[in-house]
Formats: structure tokens, C-alpha cells, sequence
């Protein structure tokens, strides 16, 4: 949703919310968000890479009967709250519904996701608008004027210069040349308050909500449908892998009752020089060595000796078998295991780079330069054993949407825990557990506490001249304060 559009959608928006109490939070698929206020009015807020948006619907999208963690945590914190004023940061796609208890901000970024603040700074204030000249030279503007989008050079690139002016000044203040749905030559659907050159298709609104819902409907159906039927595709795993599971229960029962039979064997082996080894019979009464008798079931096609031999034999395939079925187990039981964390993690559709970061897994599994971990949520945490370890983890394995960990102030490992995209959240037990394993492997591994830094691989830089190993980090998401537990390593470290 382009910054500008998304200005005019927000100024129709908070008017029929406000005062409005939040009744319920729902996420029926990852990075969607419903809601609701009670009656017809629902407010659907998506974030997806370069495609996120929100529109008010009369119905609410189907939910999972189980909502996430943080979705529970979300709803405890916010329900029946009431919106009591509504703040507009246009610029960066971001709105913050002020809330009736503790002057806390319910967050709604395009970028970033939903979250709570404390506060919010600059309630008042106005971008700055460059001239047209700057703009048309200037093709990386929009870093430092984020509403001056790519799509609003490429209309006024298009335009005359009058036309070009007009339209600069219009939305300058707050005034749009029209709502529209268009689709562009690579057949991207945008909503848009002006059109850019090169559209093959548009449609028009009378307001920007109902550009917004057009936009947004379909692309919050497909995220809807694809989540349900990776999870249907993950129940149906699980089901398979448990039934699999049942039979090989079955085998085991069979088989131990072949290695029963070597006892059988060992029996006739003790007889065996009281006996016509070459007689045929159906079965066979013999003494056992605790006074009593035992009848044992022969083949009458075969001798007594043959018959021995046939229970040896069936008893060293038993025992082959078991071998066999017990690795296998542990094999399915770790699959079920995993099932869950595959649900957190692979049920969003990753982007090229994604998908090339799970081409390049096998990269994971050098025991010698990085040490193998799984989170209890199941994300798969990497630590580097040596200063070109940590190098060749940031420069290959790594992902740029993936988090790295480091102890602050002095030396220690790089620690990498692997995403599949952007929109993963990374529950807190997680990051806590990859920054106790960048603590247990630093300078501070014998004290009781330590700080971690926490950051995007994107925002961790190697740079030319300084030692291999150390980085420059651009941007920090948090530093974490952990207590150092040796037993974790133990507990989270993958073998085999």
C-alpha cells in the first residue's frame, strides 16, 4: 500500500472507529489481523512483504480454533478497550489507536507488524515536500522523503510539467486526484490516489476504504487459503507419521516372538543327544531346567534338527529387526516432534532468497565449524567454533532475515538463528536460548548473567581491515539480559 494512499485510507478510517471498543483479536492466518468492534465492523490489517494493507470488513474471515500465543497475549491486554484517539504516521505506512487504559498505543505498521507502545513521539508533524527538480533526480529520495514513493516519481515522471505540479501540490494538501484499483505491466494489483505511467488495467472508488477493500479482500483470502492448507497439509503428515508409528508397535510384538523362539531352540539343542535328530513330528515334549515340561510346536515338514535350526535363525532376524524399528522410531518420533515448529515456520511462503537459504541447509550440517542447535519452538540455531567459522556463517549460511546473536563488550561466538522469512516471529523462550548458547561460548561463560546483542543479519557488516570475525552493526533490535544455564547447550545441541 503506497505511504500516500495509505494516508487518505487512515484519514477515512479513524473516524468510524474511534470511540469505538476493541471487542475481539483474532489472527486467522500469519500476519493477518481482524479486529473486531462488535456488529458489521471489522478491521482486517495485513502485513506481507511489499504487500501489506488493511480494510474494514462487515464479516470476519474464518479463524483457527487454537489463536497463537501472542495473539492470547494481545487480546488479554487490549479487549474491551476503547480507542480514544488515533494517530497518523502516513509517511511510514504506521497508525496508533491511543487506548482507553494506561494512554498505551495499539501499533499497526505495514512494515513491522502489530504491537503495543508505551507512547508514541511526534503526534504533530509535517512532512517536508522536496521540489519537483530534486525529485526527478533524486531516484533514492524516498530514503530520506519516504512519502515521495517510487510510484509517485514514476506518475510525475509521466506528466507535463504543470500537470506535475498540480498533482505535487494536491497531495501536499491532502488531496487526491481519485481512488483507483490498477494493475501494472508485470500484472501487480495496487491501490493508488493517482495513477503511474504503464498501467494496463484500473478501476475506480469513491473512497480510499473501498479502494482498500478491493486491494485487500483477495489478498487476505489467498493468505488465509494457503495457511489452511499448509496446516491441513501438516495434520495429514502427522496422521500418516502416527500410524506408522502403530505399526511398527505391531512389529515389534512379532518380533520379539521370533527371538522368543531361540529359547525353544536352546531347549531342543540341550535334548538333542537324547533325540533322533532326524525324526519329523509335530510337536515335541521336553524337560525344562526348573522341573517342569515344555511342549514346543514343530514344522512336520522338517526334521527336529531343521526345526532347531529354523528357531535360531528366526531369532537372529528378530533381533536384526528390532535394531532396525528402533531406529526407525526415534526417526518418526523426531519427525512428530518437529511437526510443530515446521507450522510456525514454513506455513509463510518464503521469497527467492528464502527459498535459497533452505537450498543451502546442507551447509548446516559441518559439525566442525558450527555447532547444531534446536530451539524449543524448534528453530534451528547456529554457533561458530572459530573466528573463520563466524565469518563463513555470516558471508554463507546465513540468511539476511535471520537473527544474530553476539555478547556485548568483548569476545565470543556468532550465533545465528535461522528464519524462513521476515514475518517469523521468534518467540522470546527462542531468543533467550540462542543468546544463552552466544554467552556459554564468550568471555562471560563463568558468570552468572550476561548481555547479548540481538540484530538482523542484514544489519551486521563485515568490514574491509578489520580482523576476521569482526563485524560493524548498523542497527540493533534489543540486548538481552540472560542468565547463563551450562545445562542448555546439552539439552538443545542436535546429534547424529
Amino acid at each position: 500500500m503506497e505511504a500516500n494512499f495509505f494516508r487518505f485510507a487512515v484519514e477515512e478510517l479513524f473516524p468510524k472507529i474511534k470511540g469505538l471498543r476493541i471487542q475481539k483479536v483474532y489472527m486467522p492466518a500469519p500476519g493477518v489481523w481482524t479486529f473486531s468492534f462488535g456488529g458489521p465492523l471489522n478491521l482486517i490489517f495485513f502485513f506481507v512483504p511489499k504487500g501489506g494493507g488493511f480494510f474494514l470488513s462487515p464479516d470476519k474471515p474464518s479463524n483457527p480454533q487454537e489463536p497463537p500465543a501472542h495473539v492470547m497475549w494481545l487480546r488479554k491486554r487490549i479487549k474491551n478497550q476503547k480507542i480514544i484517539n488515533c494517530v497518523s504516521f502516513w509517511p511510514w505506512r504506521r497508525m496508533a489507536f491511543e487506548l482507553s487504559v494506561n494512554g498505551q498505543f495499539l501499533m499497526l505498521d505495514i512494515c513491522r507488524g502489530v504491537f503495543l507502545e508505551s507512547g508514541v513521539e511526534g503526534h504533530e508533524f509535517s512532512p517536508v515536500w522536496p521540489g519537483l527538480d530534486e525529485i526527478s533526480v533524486n531516484t533514492e529520495i524516498w530514503r530520506k522523503h519516504p512519502h515521495i514513493t517510487p510510484p509517485l516519481r514514476d506518475a510525475l515522471s509521466g506528466l507535463n510539467r504543470e500537470d506535475a505540479e498540480r498533482l505535487l501540490n494536491d497531495l501536499k494538501q491532502g488531496k487526491a486526484q481519485g481512488y483507483y484499483l490498477y494493475q501494472d505491466h508485470k500484472g501487480r494489483k495496487k491501490p493508488g490516489c493517482f495513477l503511474p505511467g504503464g498501467i494496463v488495467w484500473k478501476q475506480s472508488f469513491d473512497s480510499a476504504l473501498e479502494a482498500a477493500r478491493a486491494y485487500g479482500l483477495p489478498k487476505v483470502q489467498k493468505l488465509i487459503s494457503d495457511f489452511s492448507g499448509g496446516k491441513k497439509a501438516v495434520d495429514s503428515e502427522s496422521k500418516r507419521l502416527r500410524k506408522n508409528l502403530a505399526k511398527i508397535e505391531k512389529d515389534r510384538e512379532r518380533l520379539i516372538q521370533m527371538v522368543k523362539d531361540a529359547e525353544s531352540g536352546d531347549l531342543i539343542k540341550s535334548h538333542l543327544h537324547n533325540l533322533d535328530s532326524g525324526i519329523r513330528m509335530n510337536e515335541i515334549t521336553l524337560d525344562c531346567a526348573n522341573g517342569g515340561k515344555r511342549t514346543i510346536r514343530l514344522d512336520p515338514g522338517k526334521t527336529v534338527l531343521e526345526n532347531m535350526q529354523i528357531f535360531f535363525k528366526k531369532a537372529a532376524k528378530g533381533r536384526r529387526g528390532l535394531d532396525f524399528i528402533r531406529k526407525r522410531e526415534k526417526e518418526l518420533q523426531k519427525k512428530i516432534e518437529n511437526i510443530p515448529a515446521s507450522l510456525v515456520v514454513e506455513h509463510k511462503v518464503p521469497g527467492k532468497k528464502g527459498i535459497q537459504a533452505d537450498k543451502r541447509q546442507g551447509f548446516l550440517r559441518s559439525k566442525t565449524e558450527a555447532g547444531y542447535y534446536r530451539s524449543s519452538d524448534g528453530f534451528i540455531i547456529l554457533r561458530a567454533r572459530n573466528r573463520q567459522a563466524g565469518h563463513k556463517l555470516l558471508s554463507t549460511w546465513a540468511s539476511p532475515h535471520d537473527l544474530w546473536f553476539h555478547v556485548q563488550d568483548g569476545p565470543g561466538a556468532h550465533v545465528i538463528l535461522k528464519r524462513a522469512h521476515e514475518l517469523v516471529e521468534v518467540p522470546e523462550r527462542s531468543l533467550e536460548e540462542a543468546a544463552n548458547l552466544a554467552a556459554l561460548a564468550s568471555y562471560r561463560k563463568n558468570d552468572l548473567k550476561a548481555a547479548v546483542y540481538c540484530a538482523r543479519v542484514r544489519d551486521v557488516r563485515k568490514i574491509k581491515g578489520l580482523a576476521q570475525g569482526e563485524v560493524h552493526v548498523d542497527k540493533l533490535l534489543k540486548s538481552i539480559l540472560v542468565s547463563i544455564d551450562p545445562e542448555k547447550e546439552a539439552m538443545l545441541k542436535i546429534t547424529g
